[in-house]
Order: C-alpha cells, then structure tokens, then sequence
C-alpha cells in the first residue's frame, strides 16, 4: 500500500494516513501520508490535513493549514470552504496575520 501512495493513488494514502492516525497514534506518519494524497490533489486529503495542522496551533502549521485548504476549496469542496471562511475570519495563516 505504501508503494501505491508513494505513486500518489490517494485512496492509498488515505488509507495509511488513517492506519497511522486511529490505529497506531502516530500523528507524525498520518501528516506524512495525508501530505502525499494531499499534494496529489486529493480534496478530502487536503481538508483533513488541514484539520489536524489547525489543531498544532503554530504559526508555520497554520500557514500550510491555510494553504490546504485554498487548494480544497478551489474545486468545491465544501468542508475547506467553510473552514477557509473561518481562517479569514480569525486571521489564521492568512497574510494577514503576519
């Protein structure tokens, strides 16, 4: 599954990043695998990778929050507009914020 992922199938990465995330707790590989689906282009790998940099909180991880989340939005996905609309709101990793 791994070697599917690496070759951006982003079911696959998905797929991993939910093993690494609920199964073993490792927040580490999950960012990694749902980066992979993400930078493939995969809307639902975007917001969720989005979600969970939100939660760290920092300026770095709020700015490639952000970024996933323009990237999701852009072709409709509904989830990352509304968070995208949030982020505006609050200034979170926007230019704003600098």
């Amino acid at each position: 599954m791994e070697r599917n992922a690496n070759e951006r199938n982003c079911e696959a990465a998905q797929e991993l990043a939910n093993y690494y995330g609920f199964v073993r707790g490792d927040q580490g590989k999950e960012i990694y695998w749902l980066r992979i689906g993400a930078d493939a282009g995969d809307v639902s790998c975007q917001t969720n990778l989005a979600m969970l940099l939100r939660t760290k909180r920092e300026p770095a991880t709020d700015e490639d929050a952000f970024q996933y989340l323009r990237m999701a939005a852009d072709p409709g996905g509904a989830d990352a507009q509304h968070m995208l609309a949030e982020a505006y709101e609050d200034g979170r990793g926007t230019l704003a914020e600098s």
